[in-house]
């Protein structure tokens, strides 16, 4: 399960593992197309890069 911002719900959704309508790993980073219930299109970004990012 992911828990991801959709712009078009203004709000957290929770989207399950069928939602997930592709991905790649690009430069260290975990990248994920996911498809609301709604139907926008959220892109959720992960991994080491993004967490140091945050940490800063």
């Amino acid at each position: 399960m992911f828990v991801v911002y959709c712009p078009t719900h203004g709000s957290d959704v929770m989207l399950g593992i069928r939602r997930v309508r592709g991905g790649a790993n690009v430069r260290g980073l975990i990248v994920l197309e996911l498809e609301c219930h709604d139907g926008t299109r959220i892109l959720h970004v992960t991994g080491r890069k993004v967490d140091a990012a945050r940490a800063a």
